[in-house]
């Protein structure tokens, strides 16, 4: 629809809807790190946070509702023992919030492709009255040539497509150039589309010698930090934090949880070798066995199998 020139200025305009900081509603972003350093479980945390979950990260109040998010590169089994390592840390009502609010649907099993109007018109449907989408990982959704521009703004501008057809925004997470540690808005691997074309793009990295100096951390427990910044942002300001990774208390749980780092509050929560509980730890629910979150987006799939 075209914008009444005329009305413009003789009504209030709506305040702008950010789905996170700095990321409109309706809009396509990215999440990108070398491989191994949890931008999946980021992705499941930010999800948990607009489902109404705690929010470890600290990003800070955002709307909630619906969040939905498709990994394909990782078995359902270690997404269930991430999301038990996650309810670790939620209160009883934000655990509720979680179940009611987000739907997991691991697509290992399919071959989700947006250049197939099929899966387009499946996403399209999963899109509709939801906050938040989430394709992990970005090259797993399409048989496109990563490298060339052409083929990726066809996958760019269908993701731009579903997200404007139906206010929902969309993240995918993708994977850094080789040798590239992330912190670049122009660090993504591919074509130049994927980090021009879209409108907010995350990172995860490592955390150096000179930065774990100055922070006061052991060279040892280095590896146990990262960065987490937004170094792409058409509607905010770019950021940067540190994040901790925290152990489930339940030993058979093989799952790391990202929390924003604080000195003040380093020896009260879960650490790395130490016994100290959260302050949502529940002994009855750390103890019980993983199970299966099942969502209905099969329904939807049908046709796929």
């Amino acid at each position: 629809m075209a914008i009444d020139l005329r009305k413009l200025l003789s009504n209030p305009l709506p305040e702008l809807d950010f789905c996170l900081p700095g990321l409109l509603a309706g809009t396509v972003g990215s999440i990108v790190s070398p491989g191994g350093l949890g931008k999946s479980m980021l992705a499941l945390e930010l999800c948990s946070i607009v489902a109404g979950g705690e929010d470890l990260l600290g990003i800070g109040d955002i709307p909630k509702g619906k969040a939905v998010y498709l990994p394909v590169e990782d078995p359902q089994a270690a997404i269930e023992h991430r999301l038990f390592a996650l309810f670790e840390h939620q209160n009883e009502q934000q655990r509720e919030a979680i179940y009611e609010n987000l739907i997991v649907e691991p697509l290992e099993k399919y071959m989700p492709d947006l250049l197939d109007n099929s899966w387009v018109e499946a996403l399209m449907r999963l899109a509709k009255d939801t906050r938040l989408m989430v394709l992990d990982t970005l090259t797993l959704f399409h048989t496109a040539d990563e490298n060339d521009n052409g083929e990726m703004k066809r996958v760019v501008a269908t993701l731009i497509q579903i997200a404007a057809k139906t206010g929902c925004t969309i993240l995918f997470v993708h994977h850094t150039a080789k040798g590239n540690e992330g912190r670049s808005a122009t660090s993504g691997r591919g074509a130049s589309v994927l980090k021009d074309n879209i409108r907010w793009q995350a990172y995860l990295s490592r955390l150096d010698e000179k930065d774990a100096k100055a922070k006061g951390i052991d060279e040892d427990q280095a590896k146990w930090y990262l960065w987490f910044g937004i170094n792409k942002v058409n509607f905010g300001e770019e950021k940067e934090m540190l994040l901790k990774k925290y152990l489930p208390l339940n030993k058979e749980i093989n799952g790391v949880v990202l929390k924003k780092y604080s000195e003040q509050r380093n020896g009260y929560d879960i650490v790395y070798e130490e016994t100290s509980k959260s302050k949502f730890y529940d002994e009855g629910f750390v103890d019980a066995p993983p199970e299966v979150w099942k969502s209905s987006v099969d329904s939807l799939l049908d046709d796929f199998d």
